[in-house]
């Protein structure tokens, strides 16, 4: 089953992101908005659910 987990903190992209599992840190210009780490999501899948986020304003840059 698909989860994203949120953070109020940046995480750590490195030890975040494995198989199947992708961490990613959100930011609108230069303040950062949320951490996440989604669990179980294709590559395909991640990339829309951010595609959204910028589309919705949420963000305009991510750290991957």
């Amino acid at each position: 089953m698909q989860k994203i987990h949120k953070y109020d903190h940046p995480v750590d992209l490195e030890t975040a992101s494995m198989f199947g599992q992708y961490g990613v840190n959100l930011y609108k210009g230069d303040k950062f908005v949320e951490g996440r780490v989604y669990v179980m999501y294709s590559g395909n899948m991640m990339m829309e659910e951010i595609r959204f986020l910028k589309r919705d304003g949420i963000c305009d840059r991510v750290e991957w």
